[in-house]
């Protein structure tokens, strides 16, 4: 089986004989869930994670594409919109004023 080819379940990545070996030696391998989970939140850099986990920011760029992740720049384009749809959720409809009351019959405001 010179070509064989191994599925890694932990990370869902596939590798040759020779890189499946090092890659279970790995500190992606051992990390691998902890880096999934932070990918699936868009406000992290790579950057960031990197510098929780011990790896180089490339070597993170790297394992999301392999993951199947956005790149960079797609995942702060991502993460600007939630973050301005956050924003104006809130600006429209305060939460913890009490003396703010939405009328729905008449559609204004009674204080």
């Amino acid at each position: 089986m010179p070509h064989s080819i191994r599925y890694c379940q932990t990370s869902r990545l596939q590798f040759d004989n020779r890189g499946f070996k090092r890659h279970t030696l790995s500190v992606a391998h051992r990390k691998t869930k902890l880096i999934r989970a932070m990918l699936e939140r868009d406000c992290i850099t790579h950057a960031e994670i990197a510098g929780r986990i011990g790896l180089t920011r490339e070597r993170v760029r790297q394992l999301a594409l392999k993951m199947g992740f956005a790149d960079g720049r797609s995942r702060h384009a991502i993460c600007r919109v939630e973050r301005r749809r956050k924003e104006m959720a809130e600006f429209l409809w305060p939460r913890n004023n009490a003396d703010f009351r939405w009328n729905r019959s008449a559609g204004s405001v009674v204080t």
